[in-house]
């Protein structure tokens, strides 16, 4: 059998004190009457940063592309070793924990990069182009002005990703390879002399794809002077040999 001091012990641990009663007083039914129900909180998922009127796959998908981006960011910044999870997470001001609400881990953060990298860099300008129409030439000039201006820190990472793991490798020759079809597809559709043999067409074609493929890339590494032309006005003349002649 437990004893009062016992019981008196064990009510003090929970703060409560030991119990204690008393006879009902008047006032306490007035009180009673008066005192108004609490209002009912809402209650939030801490860990998905939902909030009131977001629904889990729209706070969801929101919170993973800014990963994405920031990754993205990261990598053209400082490269692939760079994309750590803590590093990030203080980029976006949020904790580690918002990372694994999304990822599994790093490896599968860098998969969705080269997804990103692969869909922004190849299919969205490809669909920019061809939703606003315009005959092969005035779709090459725009793919190039859209192209060019772009920066190019993310792409160079992931080919210098590329060339130490061999899977990126593979992903990196997939988008060169479409990404080469669709300027074939465009310079393949330029009006050619009839009097060049039936060969020949085909050799210029690839010709001119591999020179403006290479011009969009190599532009960035050339260094040297065009005298009083400056870089611009000769990047329009070789744009104008590929595409106008």
């Amino acid at each position: 059998m437990t004893s009062p001091y016992a019981l008196s012990i064990r009510y003090r641990m929970f703060g409560t004190g030991p119990l204690r009663t008393r006879a009902r007083r008047p006032e306490d039914e007035t009180m009673a009457r008066e005192k108004p129900h609490p209002t009912p909180r809402k209650t939030t998922r801490r860990a998905s940063g939902r909030t009131s009127g977001q629904t889990s796959s729209q706070t969801s998908r929101k919170s993973r592309e800014a990963w994405i981006e920031a990754a993205v960011a990261l990598l053209g910044e400082r490269g692939v070793e760079a994309i750590r999870v803590e590093p990030l997470a203080r980029r976006l001001g949020v904790t580690k924990g918002s990372f694994y609400w999304h990822f599994t881990d790093r490896a599968e953060l860098l998969t969705a990069v080269l997804e990103q990298w692969s869909k922004a860099g190849t299919d969205a300008f490809i669909e920019q182009v061809e939703a606003e129409g315009g005959d092969p030439r005035t779709r090459l000039r725009r793919l190039w002005a859209l192209t060019s201006k772009g920066a190019l820190q993310a792409e160079m990472a992931i080919r210098d990703w590329a060339r130490r793991d061999p899977e990126v490798d593979a992903q990196v020759h997939d988008v060169d390879t479409r990404r080469l079809a669709y300027l074939r597809s465009l310079f393949g559709a330029l009006d050619q002399p009839r009097d060049k043999p039936r060969d020949k067409p085909r050799a210029e074609v690839e010709a001119r794809c591999l020179l403006m493929y290479s011009l969009l890339f190599g532009n960035t590494f050339i260094q040297g002077s065009h005298g009083r032309l400056g870089r611009n006005r000769v990047l329009e003349e070789a744009l104008a040999l590929l595409v106008d002649t």
